[in-house]
C-alpha cells in the first residue's frame, strides 16, 4: 500500500516541478513561492516512503542507486530553482535536471520488474 502513496509522491512532485518552474518564467514569484515551499513539503513525502519501501524490500545496489538518483534528483531541482529566481541557471541544466528525473523514474520503473542493476 506505500507503494501507491510513494508513485503519488513522486507524480505529484514532478507535476508541481513543472508548475513551478512555469510559474517563475511568467514572474509569478509570489505564487511560484507557495507552489515551491508545497513542493518541498512533498520532497519530504516522498523520501519517507522511499525509505518505508526500501526497508520492506532486501536492499540491493540498483536500490540503494535509485535511492541515491532521488536524493540527487532533489537536490538538483533545488539548485536549478535557487539559481532561475537569480535569473543565472545556466541553459543546459534544466536537461541535465530532466535526463536525471527520466533515469530516477526509469529506474523505479525497472527495479520491481526484477531488473538488478
Amino acid at each position: 500500500m506505500i507503494i501507491h502513496y510513494h508513485l503519488g509522491a513522486v507524480t505529484v512532485v514532478i507535476l508541481l516541478f513543472a508548475a513551478v518552474h512555469y510559474l517563475y518564467s511568467r514572474q509569478m514569484n509570489n505564487i511560484a513561492l507557495i507552489v515551491h515551499n508545497l513542493l518541498r513539503v512533498l520532497y519530504l513525502a516522498a523520501i519517507m516512503t522511499g525509505f518505508i519501501l526500501l526497508g520492506q524490500v532486501s536492499v540491493n545496489v540498483g536500490g540503494l542507486g535509485k535511492l541515491a538518483l532521488g536524493i540527487i534528483s532533489i537536490g538538483l531541482i533545488e539548485i536549478y530553482f535557487s539559481h532561475y529566481k537569480k535569473d543565472d541557471a545556466p541553459k543546459p541544466f534544466l536537461m541535465v535536471v530532466i535526463i536525471i528525473l527520466a533515469l530516477t523514474v526509469l529506474t523505479g520503473i525497472l527495479l520491481p520488474q526484477g531488473i538488478h542493476l
